[in-house]
């Protein structure tokens, strides 16, 4: 179930207005929420099945599998989405994509390890990199590009990592449009 507001968010509504309405996105257990703009929201659930909606939450898609439940008793933990891309990383290492807006996704690598939160480069429509962070036996922090499909280790401090975040509204310091 998602609850969307068409106050402005407020959370604060007159009495009886109920401004906080309810959607059924046709999913069991959401693992999580990716905002791309006011209207495009994708939902993804536990078993790796992605709904989005165009209408700010008033109306979903019909799932379409992200294929990152790709190991046994893998499911769905992290999703981001830029433009047409969508990123979804597992809890046992599979991060999956899609280019075209959710309509169909293909898996890109396994890390291994464990849960992984995935995050696109600000400059990713001029060098096309993205980012993994992962917690468990694998620990540490991943760089490839869609097309090569080869995370490798950025050699980050041994931590487990449970969240990336690579954007800045100025582009990310640490990387430009050619690397």
């Amino acid at each position: 179930m998602v609850y969307y507001s068409n106050a402005s968010g407020s959370a604060c509504c007159p009495a009886g207005l109920g401004c906080w309405t309810d959607r059924n996105t046709g999913l069991d257990e959401i693992a999580d929420i990716a905002v791309l703009n006011a209207s495009t929201i994708y939902v993804v659930d536990f078993d790796g099945d992605m709904v989005k909606s165009t209408t700010g939450g008033r109306h979903w898609s019909s799932s379409e599998d992200t294929k990152v439940d790709d190991d046994t008793d893998e499911n769905a933990h992290h999703m981001v989405a830029v433009g047409d891309w969508v990123l979804v990383g597992g809890d046992k290492g599979t991060v999956s994509y899609s280019k075209d807006g959710g309509d169909s996704f293909a898996v890109l690598d396994d890390i291994g390890g464990q849960h992984v939160h995935v995050a696109f480069d600000s400059y990713f429509s001029a060098n096309g990199y993205i980012y993994a962070a992962v917690a468990g036996p694998d620990n540490g922090v991943y760089r490839t590009t869609i097309t090569a499909a080869d995370f490798k280790d950025m050699d980050a401090c041994d931590y487990d990592y449970h969240g990336i975040g690579v954007s800045n509204p100025d582009g990310n310091p640490k990387t430009s449009a050619s690397t």
